[in-house]
């Protein structure tokens, strides 16, 4: 047996032919114009107990188009519901001074154009008298003329003095006589303490019932002050509490005292700080006064009250009187 060795070669080998059947076209690429659509597999583990499904995106549905529309000013409808709504969230005596004001003007205007009949002079006679008494009354004092316009238990004024310079010197318990028949007020004064404290009340109806406070120094020299207040009802003291201020100052400092009264609310400001706000209801009626206890003496400079000082008393004062320093009592 003879063997014929194979020759080998370094060229390349000849290609081999492999007959594989053509793989089928998508769905989508026999719709002529379209292009084939793709498909993703995605796993997500979310645990042993959630079975999530392949979400197919689909690339060949057609987007809609959103129309355009022009923009038209639609006419807005009344609504008197939006307007009583504003009316009745108003404060109170803004309402009463929408109507009030119109009311009183027209009278104030055209009272002389008006047929002047009984009726009507009865009415305009009605109007003007509740301007009135809503109008700002402000009692103020500087004690430059002495002490006439004050009032106390019999032999109260025996404990008083003044001097020419406007300065007065508390003693027992006096009434400013111009504020009494006020119920809410503004009260206002500058003191100066000489020994120990200043005393002054409010809602007083005599000298018997009263509401009574007190600025105490705690030393002589950079005092340490505090405010005492407390309720005398038939000559008996009740309610009494003591307050630490954070106020520092000598002897010789004047204060600015001003106190807001209001139905049964009761705000105490020195030197425009606020440094008490209480309230009681027992007392609804009453003016101010001044008093100095056994060892206490301060020097008042002036006092002012003023009953109904807001916009519409000074309103009702110019409507009443033509200006509202008009309606300044004289007492």
């Amino acid at each position: 047996m003879h063997l014929v060795p194979r020759t080998l070669s370094l060229g390349p080998a000849p290609r081999a032919h492999i007959d594989l059947p053509h793989p089928a076209a998508p769905l989508s690429a026999t719709i002529i114009g379209t292009r084939p659509s793709l498909i993703f597999k995605t796993v997500i583990r979310l645990g042993p107990f959630t079975r999530v499904g392949p979400i197919r995106p689909s690339f060949d549905t057609p987007q809609l188009a959103l129309p355009i529309h022009g923009y038209v000013r639609q006419p807005r409808s009344w609504d008197s519901r939006w307007l009583a709504g504003h009316w009745w969230s108003a404060p109170r005596w803004t309402r009463r001074l929408a109507v009030g004001v119109p009311l009183a003007a027209a009278l104030f205007f055209g009272a002389g154009r008006l047929k002047t009949t009984p009726p009507v002079r009865k009415a305009q006679a009605g109007m003007m008298a509740r301007i009135s008494r809503r109008a700002v009354v402000e009692v103020r004092d500087d004690f430059r003329s002495g002490l006439s316009r004050w009032t106390g238990a019999p032999g109260w004024a025996g404990s008083w003095s003044y001097d020419a310079t406007g300065f007065a010197r508390p003693g027992r318990l006096a009434l400013l006589s111009g504020s009494l028949p006020m119920d809410d007020y503004r009260l206002e004064f500058v003191a100066q303490i000489e020994k120990k404290a200043v005393g002054w009340v409010y809602r007083a109806a005599d000298t018997r019932n009263y509401y009574a406070m007190k600025l105490v120094a705690s030393k002589p020299g950079p005092a340490v002050y505090s405010i005492i207040r407390y309720a005398v009802i038939d000559g008996h003291q009740r309610l009494k509490i003591q307050l630490p201020l954070p106020i520092t100052a000598s002897s010789k400092t004047m204060f600015r005292v001003r106190q807001e009264i209001r139905d049964a609310q009761f705000t105490t400001y020195v030197d425009g700080r606020l440094v008490d706000t209480w309230s009681d209801a027992t007392l609804t009626r009453g003016g101010v006064g001044f008093f100095a206890e056994p060892g206490e003496a301060a020097y008042i400079r002036w006092v002012e009250v003023a009953h109904n000082d807001n916009a519409l008393g000074r309103l009702c004062s110019y409507l009443s009187a033509g200006s509202p320093d008009a309606a300044r009592s004289p007492d």
